[in-house]
């Protein structure tokens, strides 16, 4: 038993730090083109430099890829539902192909658009720690109560910061700014893919919604409920 709550604890420390390295990535690019719309910024932020990116960006999805394979072998172990399978096998596969293809190609439209894809998938791990929290209230059949109410209404924001987050890096690509990503089949494939997996996982995110609401319900009234 001490055993499996260190492991747990260890996997939940790890997926909190890639999740909270994609949100840094996202404040800071955010917080870029906000000063860039300005014409005058009186503390600009501070940038790093393409290298320095890559291998944070190498470093971290190692990292990612090597956890989703741990996660998707725990889920074949424990018959977990094929929601968790395609969860964890698209970010696996997804995040592979990104650092081979980046590794590769000089495109700085390419590597720039994959750098952002890549760190969409790393906050998209927000979720992770509530989910692991619930399930070890349901290993000790405590999952039932307030503590398993709270963590599952925590759930909520977070996954709508998945949907919004997933959304927008598919909006991006759709759009105007990244055209030149069709100048190149490396541009076109990555463009695809990750159209793709956006897709699959808004969908995630809405069937955890459902989840999460429909658990939340029967807490509250101790009974199955629908949730449309």
């Amino acid at each position: 038993m001490a055993t499996s709550v260190a492991l747990r604890t260890a996997r939940v420390s790890v997926q909190t730090w890639l999740a909270w390295k994609g949100v840094e990535y996202i404040r800071r690019q955010q917080n870029i083109a906000v000063d860039k719309m300005n014409d005058e910024v009186e503390e600009p932020v501070e940038v790093d430099d393409n290298e320095t990116r890559l291998k944070s960006g190498y470093a971290n999805g190692a990292l990612f890829i090597a956890l989703n394979l741990c996660d998707e072998i725990a889920v074949i172990v424990n018959q977990g539902g094929k929601d968790e399978h395609l969860h964890h096998m698209a970010c696996a596969v997804a995040a592979s192909v990104n650092m081979a293809i980046m590794n590769q190609t000089s495109n700085v439209a390419l590597r720039e658009s994959m750098l952002n894809a890549f760190h969409v998938l790393l906050a998209n791990e927000v979720v992770t720690p509530a989910f692991n929290a619930y399930a070890f209230l349901k290993q000790f059949k405590k999952n039932r109560g307030i503590a398993g109410f709270v963590i599952l209404g925590s759930l909520l924001p977070l996954l709508r910061f998945r949907f919004v987050t997933s959304s927008g890096l598919l909006r991006h690509l759709l759009g105007e700014k990244s055209k030149d990503l069709n100048d190149t089949i490396a541009g076109r494939v990555f463009k695809v893919a990750t159209c793709l997996l956006c897709l699959a996982l808004l969908s995630l995110d809405v069937t955890w919604t459902r989840w999460v609401l429909r658990n939340m319900t029967m807490i509250v009234f101790g009974r199955k409920a629908k949730v449309v």
